[in-house]
C-alpha cells in the first residue's frame, strides 16, 4: 500500500499522505468487527441437509427459525463460503 511506504519514509506526515491520496485518516485505523461465525454454522447445516437448494431458500429457512438477518449480509457470507447460488428451475408444460 502506498501509505505504508510513505509512513516508513516520513512517519509524522500521515495526514499529508492521506491528503495527497484523498483518503480519510480514520480509514487507516479501521478494522472490521464483523462476526459471522453463527451465520456460517447455520448455512453449513442447511447446505448439508438440503444440498440442492440455493441462496434464497436458505435465507427463508433461516428467517423461519426466528433469526432476524439481513439478506445482504447473508449473501456476503454465502459467497465467502463458496456456496453455489442455485436457482430451482420450474418446468414448463407445453400444451399442443
Amino acid at each position: 500500500m502506498i501509505i505504508v511506504d510513505m509512513r516508513k519514509e516520513r512517519p509524522k506526515d500521515i495526514s499529508k499522505a492521506c491528503r495527497l491520496l484523498k483518503l480519510s485518516r480514520s480509514s487507516l485505523c479501521y478494522t472490521s468487527i464483523k462476526d459471522d461465525v453463527t451465520v456460517m454454522v447455520q448455512l453449513e447445516n442447511l447446505a448439508k441437509q438440503n444440498p440442492v437448494e440455493g441462496f434464497w431458500k436458505c435465507y427463508y429457512r433461516i428467517r423461519n427459525t426466528g433469526t432476524v438477518i439481513n439478506h445482504k449480509r447473508l449473501h456476503r457470507v454465502y459467497k465467502k463460503m463458496g456456496l453455489p447460488l442455485r436457482r430451482k428451475v420450474k418446468n414448463v408444460l407445453l400444451q399442443e
